[in-house]
């Protein structure tokens, strides 16, 4: 029995002597979305998932909506009141909250923005305001990723057949199993002492952990799930997931394709299709790998970063003149960066404090501490005829003519 429906089951028991002989299990469900701000139980759990929260935590108008749906659910007004007290002291002892599909699958697999879509919500309008107060906000909390009711939640919703929920299940129960060298021993008759035992007992519960994992993995890539697929074929070393991740359809991560491309050819092509997603990173190493194509579109980025006026690429291309002999183009890249109010002659290097409260700040004799030296000293430009500053000159107007068109 999922926890979910262990929780019903306890609080039909609890709540039933206090209520109606109408009073059913499934209206302890229609209590529990009440209390989170949603009209009914269908609105809240086709979209939304539950889990382990605190008292604290409770949402607001929780008292007086469960009052209200109780009344809709025909229960007199005095036969409400003592179901509320009562399911309130139940949510006491056992607390919680939901969160929408969305958030889940945002946190994740980082698909798209955080939502907190409680559309359904705006259902709920019970009368005589006065009956209860409207409590303050919850604090937002962190992820709850051992969450033991989010885990059944989505267990259940994986048993029925939601292929999605064994991916979300694995990517929550992902875990890195310790050594079994311990275990092992005490296999043998090895007497453990208390601190062997819970490495022991941990390690066994990893185990049993990572074992969930590769089950519910392997049955979101069986059902056809790219990204699982993909992560499969990575975690078991089974070439065979990592070409089927190849031929299907659906997201999945371009640089994990790239990473685990087994040839050349494949790898190029998903590094450029992090290319076309503007990952400038997948540029550089494509160049670095020997790719033409890349080098020349890198370079044309740098350059045209440089002319925007980007100090750093400024004095990497004036340095790189500098090391070939290039004079003029050394001094290309100086009246660009002269357009810009800027000077490559200048230094750069300024003394900042090295820990303590002013960690990172200018360095200030005043306090002073350790320290460090940051910059960079100003490049020493060679002396050039009229002639040939005219060309640098009449170089650096083209490039910034051509930036402006």
């Amino acid at each position: 029995m999922s926890v979910i429906k262990s929780f019903a089951h306890y609080a039909h028991q609890t709540l039933s002597p206090f209520a109606p002989r109408t009073f059913k299990r499934s209206h302890v469900y229609e209590l529990m979305a009440a209390g989170l701000g949603f009209s009914s139980w269908a609105a809240l759990h086709p979209s939304h998932v539950l889990f382990d929260a605190e008292a604290a935590d409770m949402p607001p108008k929780f008292a007086r909506n469960i009052l209200g749906r109780a009344m809709q659910l025909g229960c007199l007004q005095s036969e409400a009141q003592v179901l509320a007290d009562h399911f309130l002291k139940l949510y006491e002892q056992l607390p919680f909250s939901s969160l929408s599909l969305k958030e889940v699958d945002a946190k994740l697999f980082g698909l798209g923005a955080v939502t907190n879509d409680q559309s359904s919500s705006e259902d709920l309008d019970f009368e005589d305001e006065e009956v209860w107060p409207v409590e303050d906000e919850p604090t937002k909390r962190a992820f709850p990723h051992t969450s033991k009711l989010l885990i059944s939640d989505l267990e259940e919703r994986a048993n029925n057949g939601d292929l999605l929920s064994h991916y979300r299940l694995a990517k929550l129960l992902v875990c890195k199993v310790p050594t079994d060298y311990l275990y092992q021993e005490s296999l043998r008759g090895r007497i453990l002492n208390a601190t062997e035992q819970r490495m022991v007992e941990n390690y066994l519960a990893l185990s049993a952990q990572h074992t969930r994992y590769l089950k519910h993995l392997l049955a979101a890539a069986d059902g056809g799930i790219r990204a699982a697929t993909l992560d499969y074929s990575t975690v078991s070393g089974n070439v065979e997931y990592r070409l089927r991740a190849e031929q299907m359809d659906g997201d999945v991560d371009p640089r994990l394709m790239a990473a685990s491309a087994s040839d050349w050819v494949t790898r190029r092509e998903w590094l450029w299709r992090l290319v076309d997603l503007g990952d400038t990173s997948a540029l550089e190493k494509l160049a670095a790998e020997g790719d033409q194509d890349a080098a020349h579109e890198l370079t044309t980025q740098e350059v045209a970063k440089a002319v925007a006026g980007d100090i750093s690429f400024l004095r990497g291309f004036a340095e790189e003149a500098l090391r070939d002999g290039d004079v003029v183009a050394s001094w290309k890249w100086q009246f660009v960066a002269l357009s810009h109010g800027l000077d490559l002659t200048e230094s750069t290097l300024h003394a900042f404090h090295d820990g303590g409260p002013q960690d990172g700040d200018f360095y200030d004799s005043d306090f002073g501490g350790s320290m460090y030296v940051n910059g960079d000293e100003g490049l020493e430009m060679p002396e050039i005829s009229e002639e040939q500053l005219k060309v640098a000159r009449g170089m650096a107007e083209q490039l910034l003519a051509e930036a402006s068109d």
